[in-house]
């Protein structure tokens, strides 16, 4: 008996992927740069990991429905589907801890994983936490958003919250309509979808997330990532309602 679906179930899956948007997210998950610069290992590892989607051994993944779910603006799926990719990515096609596209986005060797405990360490739902060879603490998010050193609030993690409370010294600062986690979780989700970089800053992408995510009905995400060589990486600086 096999334990993979057939080769019609398989057309089938592709197909509902393809058609309801989420192979498009997949593929930016895997490959934030784009596809036509990836080496032939690059390629083989990203289809490698499709392949595994379509086949979807005896529904274990439950897809394509999350990614439909996903598609229509659930957040809990979206979650679900970055959390999964972002596996995917890092065990599932041979990627030691790589992001396909660029070496801009990989998880340098040294750092150390370390479990979230104790006031020292406060690891988020989902995430990962490092120590870099510097000593600082870095969290990795589901969709692979590094948040690392912060000089005004430690961590980027406490400067994309700090858009979770009114400032009354910035006229132009805008607040998130969710707290915690959940404002996390809507990062990650417009990371997963993000489309191209703002027209002369690479490092500056505005998603438009199809509800309102600000207290004053702010419905797009804008988040500012770190740029290397004129590259966006996926080390973030700060999110926020725009």
């Amino acid at each position: 008996m096999s334990y993979w679906s057939s080769s019609s179930e398989q057309q089938a899956n592709f197909d509902r992927l393809n058609a309801s948007g989420g192979l498009s997210q997949i593929l930016k998950i895997l490959a934030p740069n784009g596809t036509s610069g990836l080496s032939n290992e690059q390629a083989e590892q990203l289809a490698g990991t499709i392949n595994l989607l379509v086949t979807d051994p005896l529904m274990i993944l439950g897809l394509p429905e999350i990614i439909q779910k996903a598609s229509g603006g659930d957040p809990a799926a979206m979650v679900q589907v970055v959390t999964l990719a972002t596996r995917l990515k890092l065990f599932g096609s041979g990627a030691g801890g790589s992001t396909v596209g660029g070496s801009v986005n990989e998880i340098p060797g040294d750092w150390k994983r370390v479990s979230g405990a104790g006031a020292t360490i406060n690891t988020p739902k989902g995430f990962a936490s490092y120590v870099t060879s510097h000593g600082d603490i870095v969290h990795v998010s589901p969709a692979g958003l590094i948040y690392g050193y912060d000089k005004t609030f430690v961590n980027r993690i406490d400067h994309v919250l700090a858009h979770t409370q009114p400032d009354i010294t910035k006229p132009t600062h805008t607040v998130f309509n969710a707290r915690g986690d959940n404002v996390l979780a809507l990062v990650d989700e417009a990371w997963a979808k993000r489309g191209v970089s703002v027209p002369g800053d690479p490092g500056a992408f505005v998603v438009p997330m199809g509800r309102d995510i600000g207290t004053n009905g702010e419905r797009n995400l804008r988040i500012i990532v770190a740029v290397e060589n004129n590259v966006a990486t996926n080390k973030i600086i700060s999110a926020y309602p725009q």
